[in-house]
């Protein structure tokens, strides 16, 4: 007969309150722009694994005292109910899996954190229990399985009529986004030039997004119009028209950083070229933007701010919020003009630049790979516009560094 042994539940306890607090630093991590894949995946991603692995030592004695409880618990914190939930899926045998699809279909309030610990696995099969959903009357339940899904590279061909034909805006989106994954039909072009038109500017932003990966000129001129007219939405047009990098939507791209001047920044990093960096000089002296316009010539320039001693450092204040761009170094405006007053004659005044090299796919490609990760969605879009669906490369950059590392590597081949 065999001997139980009886985990040590103090310690239990620990690994769980550590993979709480790590979920929450790894997904920071992921949007952050002082952190690359590599140090992700070496530092909080796999801190956060090791402790999710250890909860899985003791097999359903720990899923029955702590990981259940947890993610029925709505009282939980989000990050320790995506936590114990992963836990469960990856425990050996169906129990934690068919617990975690039990509290998805019970517990509405409970889904999205479920619904992210599902993301974010990789074993078993998903589709056949998540595809039952997406005829469910719970139009919150088929938009959790389709968003899950959707995260996995299903083909929803079937699913995004139905998405785009709600009265959420959710669901629209989600149908919005995965319109360019699929073969292109009238229909879906329709409804996209419909969504441009959108009093909802997430779903405009959306639409806009799907229509310039489908090539449509409608969805370039509603760009071409937001951009011109400065208007305080167009933080996504500009992305996309600096990612584009037609000279003749240079001019609106650096006027519109006046009067736009966190989305304007954002932009003129992505649109690479000498002007765009002396537009962002202006800024460095500016307190609320001086970082956003020290990422713009580190990103144009490839010069690394912190290794050239060209920051400053504030005095360290406790903030209510941590957003991405509070983790970008503050330059030394003096420092930063004179070394570019002495580095401008470099850089050809027409040529867009990315880290200091030539903008092509080849750069692109490369700062996937070791860019910072707050960067990296914009430069993944950068490869995708112009291409067909069947041609355009997919990456999750949400996904565990795990799975982004085989999709690059599909993307390389």
């Amino acid at each position: 007969m065999s001997e139980s042994f009886e985990p040590l539940w103090e310690l239990v306890d620990d690994h769980l309150d550590e993979a709480e607090f790590l979920w929450e630093r790894w997904e920071a991590s992921m949007v952050a722009p002082n952190y690359s894949m590599r140090e992700v995946e070496i530092g909080p991603e796999g801190r956060l694994m090791a402790h999710l692995n250890a909860l899985l030592a003791n097999g359903m004695q720990v899923a029955d005292r702590l990981l259940l409880p947890t993610i029925a618990d709505i009282d939980a914190e989000p990050t320790r109910v995506r936590a114990a939930a992963l836990a469960l899926l990856q425990t050996p045998g169906p129990a934690g899996f068919d617990a975690v699809f039990t509290e998805l279909y019970s517990s509405p309030a409970q889904r999205p954190e479920l619904a992210r610990a599902l993301e974010c696995c990789e074993l078993g099969p998903l589709y056949p229990r998540l595809g039952s959903m997406l005829a469910a009357e719970d139009a919150d339940l088929r938009y959790t399985a389709a968003r899950v899904l959707a995260f996995h590279d299903e083909a929803l061909d079937q699913v995004v009529p139905r998405m785009l034909t709600s009265d959420r805006s959710v669901d629209r989106m989600l149908g919005l986004r995965l319109i360019p994954r699929l073969v292109g039909t009238p229909r879906h072009t329709r409804e996209v030039m419909t969504a441009l038109g959108s009093d909802h500017p997430d779903v405009r932003d959306v639409a806009l997004t799907a229509g310039v990966l489908l090539d449509l000129p409608q969805a370039w001129r509603c760009a071409q119009g937001l951009a011109n007219a400065c208007d305080p939405g167009a933080g996504q047009a500009l992305l996309l028209l600096a990612l584009r990098g037609d000279p003749a939507d240079r001019a609106a791209i650096l006027t519109a950083v006046a009067s736009l001047r966190g989305p304007g920044l954002w932009a003129l990093g992505f649109l690479g070229t000498v002007d765009a960096v002396d537009a962002a000089i202006p800024w460095l002296e500016d307190e609320a933007h001086a970082r956003l316009a020290g990422e713009v010539i580190a990103a144009i320039t490839g010069l690394d701010l912190e290794d050239e001693n060209f920051v400053c450092f504030p005095p360290e204040e406790e903030a209510l919020s941590n957003h991405p761009e509070d983790d970008l170094p503050l330059p030394d405006a003096l420092k930063l003009l004179m070394w570019w007053r002495k580095q401008r004659s470099r850089f050809a005044v027409e040529q867009r630049y990315l880290a200091g090299r030539p903008h092509d796919a080849v750069a692109l490609r490369q700062m996937l790979c070791e860019g910072p990760m707050r960067r990296r969605p914009a430069y993944l879009l950068a490869l995708q516009l112009g291409l067909p669906a069947n041609r355009r490369p997919q990456l999750e950059p949400m996904a565990p560094i795990r799975r982004q590392r085989r999709q690059l590597a599909g993307l390389f081949a």
